[in-house]
């Protein structure tokens, strides 16, 4: 999956520095499902099982790299439900210099394209937080609408966090 400025490829064991990297940093810690640092021993285990059915995992997580193969972040498919033609969608760019560059978008675009053509997905969901307004100008420009408030949705740390459940019609 490529297009001018990225592809999405499979993760590698190469991939382990920048994943425990990643996962890790402080500032992101508690914003997505993780609440505490992730041991490498737990990230091996996911390098190395990510190459199982995604039928039988219910997620996929890619690489999104620059067109030289550079690490840019992840993109994951989670919740997919193939009897109800649906999953969750989530993005994250690893380092602070490469994003507000269009990147996250197009990887979202990317990877609905897959959901449709490959997995033959009909609905893709992304849930985020209200006051994360880039990640809510990223799903807007990759095409998600018809968005649900979510009043007190995400607790980080006993603090409650509105959301917004927007959606993408893949037919």
């Amino acid at each position: 999956m490529i297009t001018n400025d990225i592809r999405l490829r499979a993760l590698e064991t190469d991939d382990f520095p920048f994943f425990y990297q990643w996962e890790n940093n402080p500032d992101e810690i508690g914003k997505g499902n993780n609440l505490q640092p992730i041991s490498g021993f737990v990230i091996q285990e996911f390098i190395q099982n990510a190459t199982r059915p995604v039928e039988e995992v219910g997620q996929l997580r890619l690489v999104i790299t620059s067109n030289q193969n550079e690490p840019l972040g992840f993109i994951d498919l989670f919740e997919i439900d193939f009897r109800q033609r649906r999953a969750g969608i989530g993005v994250l760019i690893g380092e602070v210099k490469y994003r507000n560059r269009n990147y996250a978008t197009e990887a979202v675009r990317l990877m609905c394209q897959y959901a449709r053509n490959v997995l033959n997905l009909e609905l893709i969901f992304a849930d985020i937080r209200t006051d994360n307004l880039a990640s809510i100008r990223v799903f807007q420009k990759a095409g998600f609408h018809d968005t649900v408030h979510l009043p007190a949705w995400d607790c980080i740390a006993g603090v409650r966090y509105d959301c917004l459940r927007t959606f993408l019609k893949l037919l």
